[in-house]
């Protein structure tokens, strides 16, 4: 009974932790304008001047002036973002931002597994 209830509290961490890592968004570590930044149309993490760091769902350009484009509730919200504000400007890196959703995944399927069939081994030829 003891074991069971170790395994049953390893299991919900598990779940729990998969979870958290649902909603990650991984960011390029390197900076780009605000004109790539429309071009790619991924989302993009600026941080301001003032050292605040505000997630966008894309930037876009209207008549020459840049606005971010903002989640909410039942639409989005188009705020104008200024170049001047502007410290780093990072897009989306969509490759590491699966893997990290995808890698805790992976590994709790893998300790469920082992949990429930202790047993289970390979085959020997």
């Amino acid at each position: 009974m003891k074991t069971i209830k170790t395994q049953i509290k390893l299991i919900a961490l598990l779940l729990s932790v998969l979870i958290i890592f649902q909603g990650c968004t991984v960011y390029k570590s390197t900076s780009v304008t605000l004109e790539e930044a429309v071009q790619v149309q991924k989302k993009v993490q600026i941080t301001t001047i003032d050292n605040k760091k505000i997630k966008f769902k894309r930037i876009v350009k209207r008549g020459g002036k840049y606005f971010g484009v903002k989640w909410l509730k039942d639409n989005t919200k188009d705020i104008r973002v200024f170049e001047n504000d502007i410290k780093k400007l990072k897009i989306e890196n969509k490759t590491m931002s699966i893997m990290v959703s995808a890698l805790p995944i992976a590994l709790a399927l893998y300790i469920i597994i082992a949990l429930v069939f202790p047993n289970l081994r390979a085959p020997t030829y």
